[in-house]
């Protein structure tokens, strides 16, 4: 049922198979690309002048929603409106939207917006309603790549796929974040082709990218490495309490990783739930052999120690132990 985003970013008002129905579902991690989405549909479908948008509660009026949609206006302007449900329709509610699916023509364009969708919600007969009419669509890591190389081929840009996955890796757990990288690229690179060393030359000065550069040079056990970009990035308490930070998130996912296999999830299927991106993939491949259950624990007792000497909570130098924990993740021995 879920079709592909291209086909909502490919919308253009120059087209006369315009949809006048459209469903979008995202969790809330994914609201910074559902924002993007709409922002660009309002802008392709700017001949749509009547503009509203309605948040459903339990019990709400849909009086006001029907007399829009079915009502001709004097000039017969055309209807941009959205439904946002905070969660998803009640069985109620479905029967009201099918009821309003009913009274569109070519003058409206509805969009409805709901939390994620699960394959029991998908089945629906409501949705059913909204594959006959129009699009339905559900926002996912999947969809970042697409999101990006269309917000770059709008400003005629195209994008190297290492350059793809790095900044995508750099802003995997924070999408508003990545919507203003891809801002930052498009007024920086007019037009072009973007490399790999554009973004990092983009990312030099930013922290968070070297905290991922730090990440990934320990979890591939490259012990030189991570004690170079770990002596360009140590400047500060901000800096120490960031990479306690880094490496308490990379513990965790090393022991959710085992905690899946010893559920009877294969490698690739406990990585996936994690929803880690590029090379990090690898990285983390690498740190599952490496380290066993027992230096992972230690690893967390010597980083749980670190913590309390930055909080002022005991005496000891926080930098040295920061170097022990990294070597020791390198090479999985002290």
């Amino acid at each position: 049922m879920i079709q592909n985003l291209n086909n909502l970013l490919n919308i253009s008002t120059n087209k006369d198979n315009i949809p006048s129905l459209c469903l979008i579902s995202a969790a809330d991690e994914y609201y910074p690309l559902l924002n993007f989405t709409i922002n660009d549909l309002k802008t392709k479908l700017y001949d749509y002048s009547n503009q509203s948008s309605f948040n459903i509660d339990k019990d709400y009026d849909w009086s006001q929603i029907m007399q829009k949609v079915s009502t001709k206006t004097l000039f017969n302007e055309k209807n941009y409106t959205e439904i946002i449900f905070k969660t998803k329709p009640t069985i109620a509610q479905e029967k009201k939207l099918i009821e309003i699916f009913e009274a569109l023509d070519n003058n409206n364009f509805l969009l409805i917006i709901t939390d994620k969708l699960d394959k029991k919600d998908i089945s629906a007969n409501w949705i059913k309603k909204i594959k006959e009419k129009g699009i339905a669509i559900s926002l996912s890591n999947t969809d970042i790549k697409s999101i990006i190389n269309y917000k770059l081929q709008q400003n005629n840009l195209t994008i190297e796929n290492s350059a793809l996955d790095l900044l995508i890796q750099q802003n995997f757990a924070n999408m508003s974040n990545l919507i203003q990288e891809l801002n930052k690229i498009t007024i920086i690179y007019p037009k072009g082709h973007i490399l790999l060393s554009d973004i990092q030359n983009i990312s030099t000065n930013n922290s968070r990218y070297n905290i991922y550069q730090l990440s990934n040079a320990y979890l591939a056990g490259n012990l030189s490495n991570s004690l170079s970009v770990f002596d360009n990035i140590y400047q500060s308490t901000e800096d120490e309490i960031l990479i306690i930070w880094m490496i308490g998130e990379d513990l965790r996912r090393l022991i959710n990783i085992k905690a899946f296999i010893k559920q009877g999830i294969n490698l690739n299927e406990a990585i996936s739930n994690l929803k880690v991106w590029g090379e990090t993939v690898n990285h983390l491949k690498s740190a599952h052999q490496r380290l066993n259950y027992s230096i992972l624990i230690k690893l967390f007792d010597k980083l749980s120690i670190t913590d309390m000497i930055v909080k002022g909570a005991i005496n000891g130098n926080t930098k040295l132990e920061l170097l022990k924990i990294i070597t020791l993740l390198c090479t999985g021995k002290d």
